[in-house]
C-alpha cells in the first residue's frame, strides 16, 4: 500500500501472527454454524469481523502485511488469480485515529462529526494517491458518498490505463479507522461492490 495510512503503519515492526492459537492472533477461516463463507477476524486495536467476498469457485491468496498489537494496527492483502500477476487485489487495513493523527498532513475540522472525518479521510488519501502513487498519478475521484444507514464512506478513483481503486471506510465509536480497498485495471470487475460487501459485513466478535 502507497498511502499515507501506509507510512504511518510501515513504522512498526511486523507480527505475524495468523494461524496461531493465541486471542491475539488474526484469523482466517470458514464459518461453521450460523453463516457460510470465509471470516477474517482481527483483535486489534478492537474486535472486528469482515465476512470476505469471496465465492466458491474462486482463488484467493492472502498474506498478514502488517500487524502490531502494541501500535493498533494491521494490513491484510488478498489477491484473485495468480500472486504474480492478480486480477484484483483487495486489503483491509485497520487503525487507532490516534495514530493516524501522527501524520502532521491529517488534519480534519475541529469537532467534526465522525461522518465528516471520515469523507475528510477519504479525500486526504485520494489527494496523498494522486501525488506519489503511480497509477494513479493525476488520477480523478469518479464518487464519494457516505452511508448513514451502515456508518461507512465509500469513495472510487480513476487512474492510468483503466485503473480503478474503490474504498470503503469506517470510524467505529473507539476512534479506530477500518478500511477495505480493493483495486483493478479491469473496471468490470466492479472494486466497489467487493469493498461495499465487505464493509457491510463489519462486526465485533469475542476473542
Amino acid at each position: 500500500m502507497k498511502k499515507h495510512f501506509a507510512l504511518v503503519i510501515g513504522l512498526f515492526a511486523l507480527i505475524l501472527l495468523e494461524g496461531c492459537a493465541s486471542k491475539d492472533a488474526i484469523r482466517i477461516g470458514q464459518y461453521k454454524w450460523t453463516k457460510r463463507g470465509t471470516y477474517l477476524q482481527v483483535p486489534h486495536p478492537e474486535p472486528v469481523e469482515f465476512t470476505l467476498p469471496f465465492m466458491p469457485n474462486e482463488q484467493w491468496a492472502y498474506r498478514v502485511a502488517t500487524y502490531s498489537i502494541e501500535h493498533g494496527v494491521f494490513r491484510v492483502q488478498f489477491v484473485l488469480g495468480e500472486v504474480e500477476s492478480p486480477s484484483l487485489n483487495l486489503t483491509a487495513r485497520g487503525a487507532t485515529r490516534s495514530l493516524v493523527e501522527r501524520d502532521s498532513s491529517f488534519t480534519p475540522p475541529p469537532m467534526a462529526s465522525d461522518s465528516a472525518v471520515v469523507m475528510y479521510f477519504m479525500q486526504w488519501d485520494a489527494e496523498n494517491s494522486f501525488e506519489n502513487y503511480e497509477p494513479l498519478k493525476g488520477g480523478s475521484v469518479l464518487s464519494s458518498s457516505f452511508n448513514k444507514e451502515n456508518g461507512y464512506g465509500l469513495i472510487c478513483l480513476e487512474g492510468k490505463d483503466d485503473f480503478r481503486e474503490c474504498s470503503a471506510v469506517k470510524l467505529t465509536e473507539k476512534g479506530n479507522f477500518y478500511v477495505v480497498t480493493a483495486y483493478t485495471v479491469n473496471p468490470m470487475d466492479n472494486p466497489d461492490k467487493y469493498v461495499i460487501d465487505m464493509m457491510e459485513s463489519f462486526d465485533h466478535y469475542n476473542p
